[in-house]
């Protein structure tokens, strides 16, 4: 049903600043879930290459792999929680994406304050949203930074967009301080 502006102006001021605030909270975390699902789906193919990487490496390689595997493992458990996937069920429980989004489509158009319902859906897909988030961060701020100094260090191939570094000029050149 659509909202008249009767409804609007017959709100109690009260109501439509919660409804108001209530309708931005959603959209704000509707905008941060797109752009951690974005984030996660760079993180897994930049993963894909570390683990490429990793399994090109002139040293024995079996922990290199291993690491990039986990992280593998890690950044899809994380998308198949923003956005859902590859679930083992005939109905797979809905993802993150799927109830913020459910939350936004029942309040856009509303004209009345969030139902007690609505915040509790909020506040449970946001603090679920929050707990992934971490867990995203850790994987693009600290875990994957470790992996990529370790297979530098490795002498593993560059990946696309890595800044070389963490091997002197010295260390190539076998460390005598002569150049060539």
């Amino acid at each position: 049903s659509d909202v008249c502006s009767s409804d609007l102006e017959n709100m109690a001021a009260a109501d439509l600043e919660a409804l108001g605030g209530f309708q931005r909270n959603v959209g704000s975390l509707q905008r941060s879930v797109i752009a951690a699902i974005s984030s996660a789906s760079d993180a897994r193919s930049r993963i894909g290459m570390y683990r490429r990487s990793a399994q090109e490496a002139p040293v024995d390689n079996a922990k290199l792999v291993a690491d990039a595997e986990r992280l593998d493992d890690e950044i899809e458990e994380i998308l198949n929680e923003l956005r859902g996937g590859r679930e083992s069920t005939d109905i797979p429980p809905p993802s993150i994406n799927d109830r913020v989004g459910y939350v936004a489509g029942r309040i856009r158009l509303s004209s009345t304050r969030p139902t007690k319902t609505q915040l509790e859906q909020y506040d449970l897909v946001n603090g679920e949203f929050q707990a992934v988030l971490t867990r995203l961060r850790k994987l693009i701020d600290v875990d994957m930074p470790a992996l990529e100094k370790a297979l530098d260090a490795a002498g593993a191939p560059l990946v696309q967009g890595q800044v070389p570094g963490g091997r002197s000029a010295e260390e190539e050149d076998g460390g005598d301080g002569g150049g060539i």
